[in-house]
């Protein structure tokens, strides 16, 4: 009985796993539109229908033909008045759809017409043909005439397990970030900065809060994955240049720091570099190797159901079209199993080729809101790593092809202004975070994913990291739709403590600040008086600027100390910080007692205990409490400690006193002359007994 139990157990699972699998799996049809014409020019624009998920086309007609072919969108263009028959092939698979219509648009000579095939028993059968031919006064110039069609979506080609990439994506914020700043005072040279003063940076459209920090600092990667998770934001993009690269050495540092704090970072392949073309496949199989093999098992990169992803910049560059890289990502999944390609193009017929897209940037909000309903309409379903003629092959041979919902991104941006570094540039005024605000509403009711351009490109003007002119403005909005999204998660506030120390010598001294609390961002010491001068990497025009001090971190600021105060130490200075979600904390000195001198002198002996002492601290101060005679040391003559005078009035050798003061000690002594006098005696009595025995009778 059990063993029945058991076996009735298995066969309900299997059941059950079968019904799953044809739950998920969608019927395909394989349908042809032909448009034949011999009007100068015309335009087919369809709307509605079945669900294209892979397409390809031929055409016949002159040379000199323009066109323009996608899933929605037919566009035959010939020289004015030139009747050359042209006609144009359009295959496709689809998914289950809606009923079709079609506007079809012509010049005022000769015709169009439009057919509809559909593949039925291995063979493409007439399903209905339109005609627009001569003119239409109701839409002059464009002679538009409307047809429809209504399909029935029987007797499918084949079957596809449906896969949903999209909502893997799902509210995961991602942003694009630019490491590739550097200073002599960490990577050793200037890298992306220029004209660079205390006030203002000449290829820069705002100067970073940070100040002019460098991208291999683990600080400084540590403040903006900090300030970027209490935003909100899961993932930096980062850019990225080649193996080697300034970038690269970055990335490994980004993705250390990243473990640590349980954030996210994949690479921005960097494909379009036109001082140096990446044009053969074997350079970008070479590159992106070895990106997957040196980075990809970090904890730290972006896995999206276990498979690496990776963002590709400006795709079809230097004419790299869907078949390049299709052989590029079959090249990377022998070698490292399957992974997630997205692209930033706007061209629907790499759709087999990529796993999502998304654009880098568009500045204008109204046309990025068309792309993204065009990507929406002709790119959110498709194959994945297969031709059109391989999907073909299979469908003949009965197999069942894999179809997935594309992960698409909507873009927002805080505003842009390239104007420093490109003439005459462009520019989108922020407008006091409206421009922001309005990119983000666009973008939660499209339903995509979002990406922000960008955390850090500040040569453009993109970045929502904080700066002196706006603060940390634009990550305070991030976080405010953000958690439209989702929770996130603050940290808590920083709390900043300080103490001094100082070399005995007075010639330099130390500075702790002791956090208590959450890391404190952009911590500034300023206001320093003149003769103390900053000994850290961090000091900038006679300010100390460190990135972060973290969690229960004791940060230590050195300084040397030139033409101070003869006996006292006194310091102003301000003290200011922010916590990683932007409120800002400042504390301020004002001639703060920091150290005092303490001078003990004494004519005898050797007094210990001078030097300079932090204000109220144990100064030990001592010296012998006799001394020899340095004249009559041989017959016992020596001085005797009395006591001290001076600031200090003691008759102890030891003293133990607290330093609340400048302090100038001096031992008193006592010549104590009893032993050579006692010997003198002795020497005197003697002699004059030696001399009366020696005197004559």
């Amino acid at each position: 009985m059990p063993k029945r139990s058991l076996l009735i157990a298995l066969l309900i699972l299997i059941a059950a796993s079968v019904l799953q699998v044809a739950a998920n799996q969608e019927e395909i049809f394989i349908y042809m539109i032909t448009v034949d014409t011999s009007s100068d020019w015309t335009e087919v624009i369809l709307s509605g229908g079945p669900k294209i998920i892979s397409y390809d086309y031929s055409l016949k007609g002159p040379t000199e033909l323009r066109y323009s072919i996608r899933p929605e969108y037919i566009s035959l263009n010939k020289r004015a008045y030139d009747a050359t028959p042209v006609s144009a092939n359009m295959i496709f698979l689809a998914l289950r759809g809606e009923s079709w219509s079609f506007t079809i648009r012509k010049g005022d000579i000769g015709f169009t017409r439009v057919s509809i095939y559909k593949w039925i028993d291995g063979t493409f059968r007439l399903e209905q043909s339109f005609l627009n031919e001569g003119t239409n006064p109701q839409y002059p110039g464009t002679n538009d005439r409307t047809f429809f069609m209504n399909l029935l979506y029987d007797k499918p080609a084949g079957r596809a397990l449906y896969e949903d990439t999209a909502g893997k994506f799902n509210r995961l914020i991602l942003t694009f970030y630019y490491p590739w700043y550097g200073t002599p005072n960490v990577s050793g040279k200037w890298f992306h900065w220029e004209g660079v003063t205390g006030e203002s940076i000449a290829n820069t459209a705002h100067y970073p809060l940070l100040g002019i920090y460098d991208s291999w600092d683990e600080r400084v990667i540590n403040a903006h994955i900090l300030m970027a998770k209490s935003s909100g934001v899961d993932c930096f993009i980062v850019s990225w240049w080649g193996i080697g690269s300034f970038e690269d050495e970055a990335f490994k540092r980004i993705l250390k720091v990243a473990e640590r704090q349980n954030f996210s970072a994949t690479i921005y392949y960097e494909s379009y570099r036109p001082w140096s073309p990446l044009v053969s496949e074997g350079d970008v199989i070479r590159e992106l190797s070895y990106v997957l093999k040196s980075y990809s098992k970090s904890k730290a990169f972006l896995r999206i159901d276990g498979k690496p992803v990776i963002f590709i910049y400006n795709v079809p560059a230097h004419g790299r079209g869907p078949q390049f890289w299709l052989n590029v990502r079959r090249a990377l999944e022998r070698e490292f199993g399957e992974i997630y390609m997205i692209g930033d193009l706007r061209d629907p017929s790499y759709l087999n080729v990529f796993n999502g897209f998304h654009t880098y940037i568009e500045l204008n909000r109204s046309s990025m809101s068309d792309l993204y309903l065009m990507m929406k309409r002709e790119m959110s379903l498709g194959l994945s790593g297969i031709t059109f003629n391989e999907a073909i092959e299979a469908i003949k041979e009965g197999r069942i092809l894999s179809v997935e919902r594309k992960a698409l991104f909507y873009t927002v941006v805080p505003g842009y202004d390239d104007r420093k570094i490109r003439h005459p540039g462009n520019y989108l005024d922020r407008a006091g975070g409206k421009t922001y605000r309005m990119f983000w509403e666009d973008a939660l009711k499209s339903g995509a994913g979002i990406m922000i351009t960008s955390f850090n490109e500040l040569h453009e003007g993109t970045e929502i990291e904080p700066t002196r002119e706006y603060g940390f403005m634009f990550l305070n909005i991030t976080r405010e739709y953000c958690r439209k999204l989702k929770e996130v998660h603050e940290e808590r506030a920083p709390q900043i403590k300080f103490s001094f120390s100082i070399s005995r010598d007075g010639k330099n001294l130390s500075m702790d600040l002791i956090n208590e609390g959450g890391p404190a961002i952009a911590v500034e010491l300023s206001s320093l008086p003149q003769f103390v001068k900053p000994l850290s990497k961090y000091s900038q025009n006679g300010k100390v600027l460190v990135p972060l001090i973290g969690e229960g971190e004791i940060y230590r600021v050195n300084f040397s100390l030139e033409n101070a105060s003869i006996r006292e130490l006194r310091i102003s200075f301000l003290l200011s910080f922010y916590s990683a979600s932007g409120h800002l904390y400042r504390l301020e000195e004002n001639d703060l007692p920091v150290a005092f001198l303490v001078n003990v002198t004494s004519p005898c002996g050797i007094p210990k205990g001078s030097g300079w002492y932090i204000a109220g601290s144990k100064a030990n101060i001592s010296v012998e409490e006799s001394a020899p005679d340095p004249y009559l040391w041989i017959l016992g003559g020596k001085y005797v400690f009395e006591g001290w005078t001076g600031d200090v009035e003691s008759t102890s050798a030891k003293l133990n006193l607290t330093v609340d003061s400048p302090k100038l000690i001096k031992a008193r002594w006592r010549h104590d002359l009893t032993t050579p006098l006692i010997v003198s005696a002795v020497v005197l009595i003697f002699i004059l007994i030696l001399i009366r025995r020696v005197r004559p009778r």
